[in-house]
């Protein structure tokens, strides 16, 4: 979100990614993690912006592994080789939500194979004109082209009231990850 906003202070913004990118860095050269090395690695799909959420999920053992990442458009330069609409248009093609269900499935499975993930994550969210249908499909495709597990879930404004809920399906998915490493 800060490529986005720059939390309306693009000198804030900068020095809150200088130090990401310091410890990033400096954890890589140092093979430090923040997850345990047995975490599962999932992409998940429309990823949640609730915290408790993500917290979860890393709490019943998961760790993210990729996303199609709904923004990533938003990160691509404009080109200023270009008619500024002709740049402008070039750039908003880079959405992956101006194309079929099927493009972003192809998206995830490219992701999926990237990292190495073990599972697959979809969120639907309530009132996401996004969500409505394409989870079957994105599940669909990557079952066939990967023959790895795909959870669903529903992302609620407030989860207070499916966090429970949450963590079941979490730890039970997760269990099947497990279970697939020592069965393959």
């Amino acid at each position: 979100m800060l490529a986005i906003h720059f939390c309306s202070d693009l000198e804030q913004c900068l020095a809150v990614l200088t130090h990401v990118l310091e410890t990033v860095e400096r954890r890589v050269a140092a093979g430090e993690g923040v997850l345990p090395r047995d975490s599962c690695r999932v992409v998940w799909v429309n990823p949640v912006a609730d915290l408790r959420i993500m917290n979860l999920f890393e709490e019943a053992g998961g760790a993210l592994a990729g996303t199609e990442y709904l923004f990533r458009h938003a990160l691509v330069p404009i080109p200023e080789d270009r008619p500024p609409l002709e740049a402008l248009a070039a750039t908003a093609l880079q959405d992956p939500m101006i194309g079929t269900a099927q493009y972003r499935a192809q998206i995830v499975v490219d992701e999926a194979r990237r990292y190495g993930a073990e599972g697959v994550i979809i969120s639907q969210i309530p009132g996401a004109s996004h969500c409505a249908t394409e989870g079957v499909v994105i599940r669909q495709e990557v079952q066939r082209a990967l023959g790895i597990p795909v959870l669903e879930i529903v992302a609620p404004p407030l989860s207070d009231a499916t966090i429970g809920q949450l963590a079941t399906r979490f730890e039970g998915f997760f269990e099947i990850i497990r279970s697939r490493r020592s069965h393959g």
